[in-house]
């Protein structure tokens, strides 16, 4: 009796364990990846004002995930690539790069002969080297795109006044999800072309940062948005007051974010009813406890 009862709990606790992993934002998953030669990257950092919105990733995977609002996303999309910050090297910046990239003169970067070719604009980014080590992305250039490695010392002997040092970055998905690419390239004319240098690029996943939910149904529509808190409450448009229910945060796949409401009767928790509501114009559906599966509540939802 007593081993059955030890199988029973076994069982119980493996099924607990999933159901944790289960809840894991799918970015914590998957890492990030670079290229290029960091002491470089860190020197040219120093000519940008704007630092991108990262956040460190606890695990399993390393590295940083890109926290980014749906309108930051949608801004980004309708440009690609998109110019997150340029630089215009004067005589006096030309020096400080030509010195920069002296110290990497040996390290190889991808060179195009065509300006504002982005890395990865429009192409699909392969699950296997997302996490993988820091080159992987250049390689992958190479054997893929029109680009051809050269060393840093052929930059730093056209590094000159009137060239332009880009921050750029694109939106990129594959089957696991959605990825912000970043790049910093240089760029500078030589004679009737233009040849350009990518000098970094990093692959991050997307983080959504949502501040609200709104649905758009014909009636009954709902804010849903966090309190300080840090609990969510839906306030009702129609009748202008709060719900008194409740929704904690629990984690985002690449369409939904999920969260939690207790069933309450009688004072206490019965069961746990789970929201999925779409971070693409798609729905918010909800499955009871005693529920097989989810049910549509409104089927248009806008993440802002």
């Amino acid at each position: 009796m007593r081993s059955q009862q030890f199988i029973i709990f076994l069982i119980s606790l493996l099924v607990c364990q999933v159901a944790d992993s289960q809840e894991k934002d799918w970015y914590q998953t998957v890492g990030s990846t670079c290229s290029g030669y960091t002491p470089l990257n860190d020197g040219l950092q120093t000519f940008f004002k704007i630092n991108l919105p990262l956040k460190s990733l606890d695990g399993p995977a390393f590295g940083f995930a890109a926290s980014l609002s749906p309108g930051e996303i949608e801004s980004i999309n309708a440009k690609q690539p998109y110019v997150f910050e340029g630089i215009l090297i004067d005589p006096d910046k030309a020096v400080i790069l030509k010195s920069l990239f002296t110290t990497a003169s040996e390290e190889k970067v991808p060179v195009f002969f065509k300006f504002g070719v982005s890395i990865l604009s429009g192409y699909a980014i392969p699950n296997s080297y997302l996490g993988a080590t820091a080159g992987t992305l250049f390689d992958y250039i190479y054997a893929s795109l029109d680009a051809f490695a050269a060393k840093m010392e052929s930059a730093a002997l056209l590094a000159a006044d009137g060239g332009e040092l880009q921050k750029r970055l694109i939106i990129g998905k594959n089957s696991l999800g959605g990825y912000l690419v970043s790049e910093t390239s240089y760029s500078v004319r030589v004679g009737n072309e233009i040849r350009e240098f990518v000098l970094f690029a990093c692959v991050n996943p997307i983080s959504y940062r949502v501040a609200e939910f709104e649905t758009k149904g014909p009636y009954n529509n709902k804010i849903l948005k966090q309190t300080s808190l840090g609990v969510w409450q839906r306030w009702d448009v129609t009748d202008s007051k709060w719900d008194q229910a409740k929704l904690k945060y629990s984690h985002q796949d690449n369409e939904n974010y999920y969260f939690k409401e207790d069933e309450i009767e009688y004072d206490k928790v019965v069961g746990v009813t789970i929201h999925k509501i779409s971070l693409t114009g798609g729905s918010w559906s909800r499955k009871k406890s005693d529920s097989p599966s989810f049910a549509t509540l409104y089927a248009q939802v806008v993440a802002k």
